[in-house]
């Protein structure tokens, strides 16, 4: 039992140490021509769409989800980019 639980934790997007039981650590975001899902992993990096993304600065789930909806440098991919839980 113990082995099929840490199989599916390791292979699962994992809580963030603040989120409450009930809280998804994946987000979906979406724009009007696609949707990706934004995950964060167990050793603190990110997945997006399965892609995993380095983060040296520890940056939380929501800081990260956060970023992508301000849209800082105005990437014409991320416009109107909006994000919710899974």
């Amino acid at each position: 039992m113990m082995v099929v639980a840490l199989f599916a934790l390791n292979s699962s997007c994992t809580k963030d140490d603040d989120a409450s039981d009930t809280e998804s650590n994946c987000y979906e975001c979406s724009t009007e021509t696609e949707s990706l899902d934004v995950c964060i992993t167990e050793d603190g990096d990110f997945l997006v769409d399965g892609e995993r993304v380095a983060n040296p600065n520890n940056a939380s789930l929501d800081t990260y989800i956060r970023a992508i909806e301000a849209n800082p440098n105005d990437d014409p991919a991320l416009e109107g980019i909006t994000c919710e839980r899974n």
